[in-house]
């Protein structure tokens, strides 16, 4: 491991939950990834998210406050593997998040997390999933043109669904 200058006690606390507990919950020997081509390192721990969509690793960490008390606070076991193996801490303002680069949302492994923007994350996300490519949405409304809406992440969606949900909760609010 590293050796860092530890400025920050939220650094510091996730150091020593790094050597007392998290590596307990680590399985190294996790699925070959087709994009990265190493083993991901799967989180077997406490796990947090939408299992029909992506769960992701939840760990917690120790932290002594100035006057004495200690508090623990939930974190996101891919982040604290990534701050604590390049001694970076980030913003906890959701503008900066980690990339799971080989797409296996239980992967702690450093390499395999990359820092980026959350809109570059959702571009990645729905591109690996072909949701970029998809030119029509489920109800059959041309996703081109003048229909086509782009949200300030990135992300896209379908202009006459968006009307029609809009009116649609409208409408029960006046009745």
């Amino acid at each position: 491991m590293a050796v860092l200058v530890m400025r920050d006690c939220r650094l510091f606390c996730i150091m020593r939950n790094m050597n007392k507990h998290f590596w307990r919950h680590v399985n190294k020997n996790g699925p070959v990834s087709t994009i990265t081509k190493t083993r991901c390192w799967l989180w077997t721990g406490t796990t947090c998210g939408n299992p029909k969509y992506d769960l992701y690793g939840q760990t917690k960490t120790r932290r002594e406050l100035p006057d004495g008390t200690v508090v623990f606070r939930k974190e996101m076991a891919h982040r604290v593997s990534y701050e604590s193996h390049f001694g970076i801490l980030l913003p906890r303002d959701r503008t900066e998040v980690i990339d799971h680069r080989c797409r296996v949302s239980l992967c702690v492994r450093p390499d395999h997390l990359e820092h980026v923007t959350q809109a570059v994350n959702i571009q990645r996300g729905y591109r690996s999933r072909g949701y970029v490519y998809k030119t029509v949405c489920p109800k059959g409304h041309p996703k081109t043109g003048r229909n086509l809406g782009i949200t300030k992440y990135g992300g896209r969606f379908c202009r006459a669904c968006s009307r029609a949900a809009t009116s649609a909760l409208l409408g029960e609010r006046a009745s």
